[in-house]
């Protein structure tokens, strides 16, 4: 008969002989043991009182025997782990290195769970190497769940471990769906924690540096409402549309609170001053200066930059050498795939620029409107710290005419009238102006009535006319307006505006009737808020009429002392 141990693949089951004064028969029945030594002398053996024998005897009634209990099957999920696991063979406590970690992530990619178990986990820096075999098997079951579509969350150092991934490309068919990717599990946690906040803005923007996408790094912002997570990088955003998030965002002064916003100017408030930041940002330009230095000191020197800080990331992608422009003026540069970054310093100061410039536009506009609350703007601070930068630099005076000059400007483009044209009607009148004309001509070059298809030339112009739209989008007014307008002025108000037309004294006129020269004008100027939609008077040294509406004005006084 062969050895029974040629029936087994080598695993054994030992057992233990629990009766040391015993010995087993080769059939199975027990005998006891023969005892030697002197009547009466034991000691305690292993829990069991016998007879003192020999050292040698001792052992051999305490031998294990082997007993065959069959193959055992492999698993291959713990294989799987094995294997990744053995990647880290040469340094098996590291943590976190991020080589490592790039590598093992790439080798369990594709792989896919089901385990029905699951295990809390709870790490700084999550790696796979120090997570256990149920951790392990409970983040890929709920990580491959998340690929099919489910929203369910995990403990947030699984998520860590999830994003890691992503941010190495791993799980990402392409950047632009790794990026999709971010921003759902984001989405996903922040009904739960805000503790990704802390990371994902960061870790967007490296992305948009790391990896190429189709759009830019603004519109991003923008269409996912993240603008107040990176208001330092918007604040002279290329088109100057919605720079005004982000400098309420870093600004001492919270317009939020502002009475003039909440009594419904706040889109007036926020085009007013995107046009005063981009006249702000193009008379930099014109003097060969960077928009930014009102903001940050700039150095030339350059120095390693490394995407992605605080999580583990390995520089993975090789690129091309190319070179990245963000917003803020901020440059990365990929060498030999290294990456460097221009550096720049914030000023402390910038926050009271913003309070300033926010302030100063809401004062200008508080003043066109006539709002009954008045406000300053104390330029002290700025006008400190403007002087002593260091030649070039924008002055402030300059920085203050860029500020009215815009909201002017923005002002009397707001203001102005529109005239539009239906062209549909046009080409209607014309037809019938021909048949008119054709109507009214014969052979011998003389004139002759057609009767009712007679259409007189004050008609035709009347027609035309009507085809004539005027829009007034908050502005110069219709000429009935200008005429409502002339109705409603005194005596004194009207001599007052002619003298303006004709460079008389218009002091002399205040003087002769008792009345203060800017009670006049504020007088002049309220009732052209009521019939026009704005002032048409400046008083600074002297009260003049602003020249965009000088003519309305001669003509609705002309009008007026024509009916007269």
């Amino acid at each position: 008969m062969a050895n029974d141990k040629d029936n087994y693949s080598g695993f054994a089951e030992i057992e233990y002989d629990s009766n040391p004064g015993h010995t087993r028969t080769p059939g199975g029945s027990d005998r006891e043991r023969p005892r030697t030594g002197a009547p009466g002398e034991s000691e305690r053996i292993s829990g069991l009182s016998v007879t003192t024998v020999k050292t040698e005897q001792i052992r051999a009634s305490h031998a294990p025997q082997v007993i065959p209990v069959g193959a055992r099957q492999t698993d291959p999920i713990r294989k799987k782990f094995e294997d990744m696991r053995s990647i880290t063979a040469g340094n098996p406590f590291a943590r976190n290195d991020s080589g490592y970690f790039y590598r093992q992530a790439k080798m369990m990619e594709d792989f896919t769970d089901n385990y029905q178990g699951s295990a809390e986990f709870f790490m700084y820096y999550p790696c796979y190497h120090q997570m256990s075999h149920n951790q392990l098997r409970t983040y890929f079951t709920w990580r491959t769940k998340l690929r099919r579509g489910s929203t369910q969350t995990a403990p947030l150092s699984y998520a860590f471990l999830y994003i890691y991934e992503l941010l190495s490309g791993v799980g990402a068919g392409s950047p632009a769906d790794g990026l999709d990717k971010l921003m759902q599990i984001w989405s996903m946690y922040r009904d739960v924690t805000h503790s990704l906040d802390y990371y994902i803005p960061d870790w967007l923007y490296d992305y948009h540096i790391y990896y190429e996408l189709p759009h830019s790094f603004s519109d991003f912002a923008d269409q996912n409402n993240l603008r107040g997570y990176y208001n330092e990088h918007l604040l002279f955003d290329s088109d100057g549309i919605n720079c005004f998030e982000s400098w309420a965002g870093i600004s001492n002064y919270d317009v939020g609170k502002s009475k003039f916003c909440a009594d419904g100017n706040e889109d007036l408030m926020q085009s007013c001053f995107n046009a005063v930041v981009r006249e702000i940002k193009e008379r930099c330009e014109s003097q060969g200066l960077s928009v930014y230095d009102l903001i940050s000191r700039s150095y030339t020197n350059e120095t390693a930059w490394r995407p992605f800080k605080r999580a583990l990331f390995s520089n993975w992608l090789e690129q091309p050498d190319r070179q990245v422009t963000m917003p803020g003026e901020r440059m990365y540069k990929c060498s030999d795939n290294r990456w460097t970054t221009n550096v720049s310093l914030p000023y402390a100061w910038r926050k009271d620029l913003a309070a300033y410039l926010i302030k100063k536009t809401e004062m200008l506009l508080r003043e066109s409107v006539k709002f009954k609350h008045k406000i300053t703007a104390d330029p002290g601070v700025i006008q400190k710290h403007l002087r002593a930068m260091k030649k070039p630099r924008f002055e402030f005076e300059e920085l203050d005419h860029a500020i009215e000059d815009a909201v002017e400007g923005y002002l009397r483009e707001k203001n102005r009238t529109v005239v539009t044209v239906d062209r549909s009607n046009l080409d209607r009148i014309r037809a019938e102006s021909l048949g008119t004309q054709e109507a009214l001509i014969v052979d011998d070059g003389s004139i002759r009535a057609q009767g009712q298809h007679a259409v007189s030339a004050q008609d035709l112009g009347t027609r035309i006319q009507d085809l004539v739209e005027t829009e007034d989008v908050s502005g110069q007014g219709s000429g009935d307006n200008w005429a409502a307008f002339a109705d409603a002025l005194s005596g004194v108000e009207m001599d007052a505006l002619n003298a303006l037309l004709h460079d008389g004294g218009v002091k002399a006129i205040a003087d002769e009737n008792g009345i203060m020269l800017e009670v006049l004008a504020d007088s002049i100027n309220e009732k052209a808020m009521d019939f026009i939609g704005d002032s048409i008077l400046e008083l600074e040294d002297n009260m003049t009429i602003f020249d965009d509406y000088r003519e309305n004005v001669l003509g609705a006084l002309d009008k007026s002392h024509a009916i007269d």
